[in-house]
């Protein structure tokens, strides 16, 4: 009997080892979770401290990290995250971390408005709206006796749709995109949700734990609306730098590296008209002191998110962005949790990591 139990610990043991290792073999080939690779490390990527990757040696990650620490210090903030990726390759050049609470993961957060690119490409692709399209943003809008508010109520009023990117319109976001695709396949909500999941994960965006996927097919819109202008998913900055990096190939995702023991590698590509990514830049264009102040012309986004904490809300800042615009070189993602709008602190570290990285001393 004693033998028969050790027999089956065996057998147990080497079918765990054998699914880490096929885990580790091919993971990367999977939509891209930063989160996971956090939590279970991958073979000489990981920190054996304390499980997460460890960041790349290099100046540019030292001029990351410094960047980071200094804004947040400015700020009196305990934690953010900046990630730094090379667009041809999907290589991640620089990794900046800071945690007051000793986290072993990077935090995820709403996206906020960094979504809206992508959403607005979603109304093209799914016929639910059009270039030429114009909206009266009039700063709230009903649904379903539900509102959607942009931020303090304000009124861009007649909107296209890029910009309805750069004016940052919840409203547009919620009337052109998230209900007309709801209402599309009424019959079946769940196809919505399914179509909305397939393009996030596309563009890199692919752990949807935190959709309210079930809420949507009992038919509670909300969960899509509230999606649709960065209020349902939470990503980390690994997510949202290869989504950044999606962007500026023209939804080409990269199989994310570290180091140099892989080759670069397509995982899945998005056939799109030029006009669509024409569209996108020039949404992707509004004005954000920092980056404005940078010597060559960068496509960015921000993102402005809210969470309850400890029954306070907190406001998150965010910002996605790819340089040279035109011939796009780097991508770059940072957060900080609780710190405020995505035009403040997580603009300037974004900044600070392009010129770090295109400008090298």
């Amino acid at each position: 009997m004693r033998r028969f139990g050790l027999g089956i610990l065996v057998l147990i043991g080497i079918g765990l080892g054998i699914a880490a290792v096929r885990a580790a073999l091919t993971y990367f080939d999977a939509p891209f979770d930063g989160r996971t690779v956090f939590r279970y490390g991958h073979g000489q990527f990981a920190d054996a401290r304390n499980g997460v990757p460890a960041a790349p040696e290099s100046e540019l990650q030292h001029k990351v990290q410094q960047a980071l620490e200094r804004e947040l210090t400015a700020a009196q903030l305990t934690s953010g995250s900046a990630a730094v990726m090379e667009v041809s390759t999907g290589k991640i050049v620089a990794l900046a971390k800071v945690s007051g609470k000793g986290a072993t993961e990077l935090e995820a957060v709403p996206m906020g408005s960094t979504i809206k690119p992508l959403t607005v490409l979603v109304g093209l692709q799914e016929g639910l709206l059009r270039r030429e399209d114009h909206f009266d943003d009039q700063g709230t809008y009903q649904y379903n006796g539900q509102t959607v508010s942009n931020q303090e109520g304000k009124a861009n009023g007649d909107l296209t749709a890029s910009l309805a990117i750069e004016m940052s319109s919840n409203t547009f976001m919620a009337a052109k995109v998230a209900v007309p695709l709801y209402n599309k396949y009424s019959q079946n909500p769940g196809t919505a949700v399914t179509i909305w999941k397939r393009y996030l994960s596309n563009f890199g965006l692919g752990n949807l734990a935190d959709f309210d996927a079930e809420a949507a097919r009992k038919g509670d819109l909300s969960a899509l609306v509230n999606a649709s202008w960065g209020q349902n998913e939470r990503f980390t900055v690994l997510e949202l730098v290869q989504y950044a990096a999606t962007l500026a190939n023209h939804g080409t995702r990269m199989k994310l590296l570290y180091g140099d023991r892989d080759e670069p590698r397509v995982l899945s590509r998005s056939s799109l008209p030029q006009s669509d990514w024409d569209l996108l830049l020039e949404g992707m264009s509004g004005k954000v002191e920092p980056l404005d102040e940078l010597p060559f012309r960068v496509a960015r986004k921000t993102g402005t998110s809210t969470e309850q904490k400890n029954g306070n809300t907190a406001i998150n800042s965010l910002c996605i962005a790819y340089a040279p615009a035109e011939s796009p070189k780097i991508a770059v993602a940072a957060a900080v949790p609780g710190g405020g709008l995505g035009s403040g602190i997580a603009s300037r570290v974004a900044a600070a990591s392009l010129r770090s990285a295109l400008m090298p001393e």
